[in-house]
């Protein structure tokens, strides 16, 4: 059987679509969260607020560079 993806594609656009209504947002969202794991661990936690924290100064930097009037194409190379 030859699955394609235009066979699902529209099927599953029209289900995120239900999904995330307004009306049904806050019953998507528990779910959601009440689907996630319960045992994390204390350093994938750390290990992940380590990257949003460089990622963070790396935006600074190049707003900064930006603000500074650095050629924006040097800047999102």
């Amino acid at each position: 059987m030859d699955l394609r993806e235009a066979a699902l594609t529209d099927l599953i656009d029209s289900w995120l679509a239900s999904a995330f209504a307004p009306h049904h947002i806050e019953s998507t969202i528990t779910a959601m969260t009440e689907a996630l794991p319960l045992d994390h661990s204390p350093a994938a936690g750390t290990a992940a607020q380590m990257i949003i924290i460089e990622c963070d100064a790396k935006l600074e930097r190049y707003r900064a560079a930006l603000d500074a009037g650095a050629d924006p194409a040097v800047v999102t190379g």
